[in-house]
């Protein structure tokens, strides 16, 4: 399943779109991978399944 995931994700959106499923348990995600792919840190693609909202995204939703 880890590998279907992978291939779903094209962009931060989809990580922040995937954190709560991530979160309880109901998917796995090859963090790495995905880190390669988005051209990303490990660590940051950590901190959008674990529900980072960037303040640019939290003004977005506000207005």
């Amino acid at each position: 399943m880890s590998d279907i995931v992978t291939k779903f994700i094209q962009s931060k959106e989809d990580l922040i779109f995937l954190s709560k499923n991530y979160q309880i348990g109901e998917i796995k995600v090859n963090i790495t991978k995905a880190a390669k792919k988005l051209g990303l840190d490990r660590k940051t693609v950590r901190r959008y399944l674990n529900g980072f909202v960037s303040k640019k995204k939290e003004n977005e939703k506000s207005i």
